[in-house]
């Protein structure tokens, strides 16, 4: 088993995260630069709503997450991302959910070699796994 299991999914949300601000910070100076020039329709209209629009691109990056989990040997990833969320365990998806946002708790489920994981993942990207009807806390 590789050791860095659920890299790709933590690299693939910072990413993300860095992306969204660096494009709400480019927003915000054009923004401030365009206004200082002339005021116009595009200053007064449109580049307050990409600033907006980015500001809550950013935040939502914030509520991406990503846990990664050991049990019998078994690495267990949930991913909550922006649009898909899943559950694998050793690097073979059991449950995968994509939607456009996440407005209600997702609950994830598979079975592999005997055990039964349930994953909840809450509207805040709040990861939680139960294993045989239990609730598994990382040690």
């Amino acid at each position: 088993m590789k050791n860095n299991s659920g890299k790709k999914e933590r690299y693939f949300i910072l990413a993300r995260q860095v992306i969204y601000l660096c494009i709400f910070i480019a927003a915000i100076i054009g923004f401030i630069v365009s206004i200082t020039k002339s005021t116009t329709l595009l200053t007064i209209f449109v580049l307050p709503l990409i600033c907006i629009l980015s500001f809550f691109l950013f935040l939502h990056s914030l509520l991406l997450s990503c846990k990664v989990y050991k049990y019998k040997e078994k690495t267990i990833i949930v991913y909550a991302g922006h649009w898909n969320h899943y559950i694998k365990v050793n690097d073979m998806l059991l449950d995968e959910h994509r939607s456009f946002t996440k407005w209600f708790t997702i609950h994830l489920s598979g079975i592999c070699d005997g055990d039964i994981f349930e994953a909840k993942i809450t509207n805040f990207g709040r990861i939680s796994l139960k294993i045989n009807n239990q609730l598994y806390k990382q040690k």
